[in-house]
């Protein structure tokens, strides 16, 4: 059997364009970012795909809501995604390209899937304010439920890749059972890969535990126009559906530890990744907290919304940390040279910072014009 370290691609003579401590920063604080839209399409899709069955008009009310929004929320969770697949390709060049050629029919497909979702959510969009008396046809709600499907297979396939990309001791087996000679077909995959679905499980619980954050700053920040009655629903539903999500959050992370290996498992829970790992796991308890207790509390969502923010960044960060002990065998990322290209440094800093300003300013227009309307009684 080949060598994993000759299916690694050799160090880039050029070297980092910015310090290891820069280009880590931004890759985590990327990810989050892209984590509170991207949990949305991944957990909070289905979820108001269900909930649009309810017998409560209220739980009906939010699935058509945030299913308006999701056009939105998908658009800002593609642009955000940009960041983090950027310094992922920049620090895990020698194993990222090797890994989605393994799967490249898989990865490829990624794009399409994701236009494919796209487009379905539109349909249910533009479906629901269009419908007379709220009945959308049976092929706009079929595409609702084909979106909802879609951005789970996609989930499917990026934990497959990354959980192919840290783990190369695994390269050789895959490149002899999906290619023949010195060409792969690029037909590999996880899906008998047990630990893949238990880490599957436990990021679905992460994103259910958004989706339920997402409940409440929807009645406390954008529900202006909405009745009394719907505020104060969003207020009862989002603790609950935060505890459910919870418990799988949970089991999904008793069962993804336990899959570790005894060299990553005493790393998280003895060596210097515990203070990290430890917050992340108990992290979610306080926008449920928050949440219980802030159940009369008309604005409780906005500081449970950032809340959660603090929670996925911590996740993040474990997840990076666990990502480089994986691959600490096979190569030491944080050993590149380092040669500063200042320009295209400046000018992601200033992109990076007016792209958040404008983010910040659009959130913060419908924050106010919600605001206005509770204010006026409308």
């Amino acid at each position: 059997m080949m060598d994993p370290n000759g299916l690694i691609a050799p160090v880039n003579e050029l070297g980092y364009p910015a310090p290891f401590w820069f280009l880590i920063f931004f890759r985590v604080l990327g990810f989050t970012l892209h984590l509170l839209p991207m949990n949305l399409w991944y957990a909070g899709t289905i979820t108001a795909m269900l909930l649009g069955l309810s017998r409560i008009p209220e739980a009906r009310r939010f699935s058509a809501r945030l299913m308006s929004q999701m056009p939105f929320i998908i658009a800002f969770g593609v642009n955000l995604g940009i960041v983090p697949l950027l310094f992922l390709q920049v620090m895990g060049y020698r194993v990222f390209y090797s890994a989605t050629i393994l799967m490249a029919w898989q990865w490829l497909a990624v794009i399409a899937l994701l236009c494919l979702a796209y487009y379905g959510v539109y349909i249910y969009a533009v479906g629901l304010r269009t419908a007379k008396q709220g009945q959308l046809k049976a092929w706009q709600r079929a595409s609702g439920w084909a979106s909802a499907l879609l951005f789970i297979l996609i989930a499917v396939i990026f934990h497959s890749a990354m959980s192919t990309m840290a783990d190369p001791g695994s390269w050789p087996a895959i490149a002899e059972q999906t290619g023949r000679a010195a060409a792969v077909y690029g037909t590999a995959h996880s899906l008998a890969d047990p630990h893949m679905w238990v880490r599957m499980l436990f990021f679905f619980g992460l994103a259910l535990t958004t989706t339920a954050a997402y409940v409440s700053f929807d009645g406390a920040m954008l529900a202006g126009h909405e009745t009394d009655d719907y505020r104060k629903w969003t207020r009862g539903f989002a603790p609950q559906l935060y505890t459910a999500a919870l418990v799988v959050y949970g089991i999904g992370g008793l069962l993804y530890a336990n899959s570790w290996d005894a060299g990553l498992r005493d790393y998280m829970t003895a060596g210097s990744a515990l203070p990290f790992a430890a917050l992340a796991a108990i992290g979610p308890a306080i926008p449920l907290g928050l949440l219980w207790l802030g159940r009369n509390a008309a604005k409780a969502g906005l500081w449970v919304i950032i809340a959660q923010f603090l929670v996925l960044g911590l996740h993040a960060i474990a997840r990076q940390l666990a990502q480089n002990f994986r691959l600490a065998p096979y190569l030491d990322i944080a050993a590149d040279p380092v040669k500063m290209q200042v320009g295209p440094l400046v000018m992601f800093l200033v992109s990076f910072v007016l792209g958040l300003g404008v983010l910040g300013w659009i959130i913060a227009k419908l924050v106010q014009a919600n605001r206005k309307a509770v204010v006026s009684g409308q």
